[in-house]
């Protein structure tokens, strides 16, 4: 049963990690437009000085800068631990096939988002960080549709930690079942005991 209890727990910090990067990542974004919008007195005069366009192209880049790193960071942390999750199921539990397919299924999107989508979406980031959101690029609904295909993977993780620790949580009840039927059948009056 432990073993359960802290197989939920690492999926459940897991899952809270995600979305708070998701959360924070999209404030950092937000407090861009904030800081052009209402800037402090010294910051006010050069972005009077730079333009608030290129201002705000200049604090977007920074920002994704950042939200870049996190993100590769978190997928490294997530490509560790998933694999040590995966074996931990396989060699320190006696889950069933289904839970393990469930841990290599998140080892293999987490593999394919750092691998994969992540730097090419990094890539054409940066090729847009300077380019003005009014001018037409042929690299806009590329970095869409890969945006999209990252947010997809985030939420099959999602869909996959949960699933797995709804199997793990159900299979911990259908055994607690299991078990109260064995100790009824010892108590039956039918029984003959060693005793007796």
């Amino acid at each position: 049963m432990r073993s359960r209890g802290f197989t939920c727990l690492i999926l459940g910090m897991w899952l809270a990690a995600g979305l708070f990067l998701e959360i924070v990542a999209a404030a950092n974004l937000r407090a861009v437009d904030r800081a052009i919008r209402d800037p402090q007195p010294s910051a006010a005069i050069r972005i009077l000085k730079l333009g608030a366009a290129d201002s705000r192209m200049l604090l977007r880049y920074q920002t994704a800068e950042q939200n870049r790193a996190a993100f590769e960071t978190w997928e490294n942390v997530q490509l560790l631990g998933s694999l040590l999750f995966f074996f931990y199921l396989l060699f320190a539990t006696t889950e069933d096939k289904s839970a393990l397919a469930l841990a290599l299924l998140l080892v293999l999107l987490v593999a394919l988002q750092r691998f994969l989508v992540t730097p090419e979406l990094n890539g054409l980031g940066r090729l847009l960080d300077f380019v003005p959101e009014s001018t037409p690029s042929p690299f806009r609904s590329r970095f869409g549709v890969l945006g999209y295909t990252y947010l997809g993977m985030d939420i099959g993780k999602g869909v996959a930690q949960l699933g797995l620790a709804a199997l793990v949580m159900s299979r911990s009840r259908r055994r607690s079942g299991n078990s109260w039927r064995k100790v009824n059948v010892i108590d039956k009056p039918d029984d003959r005991h060693v005793n007796g």
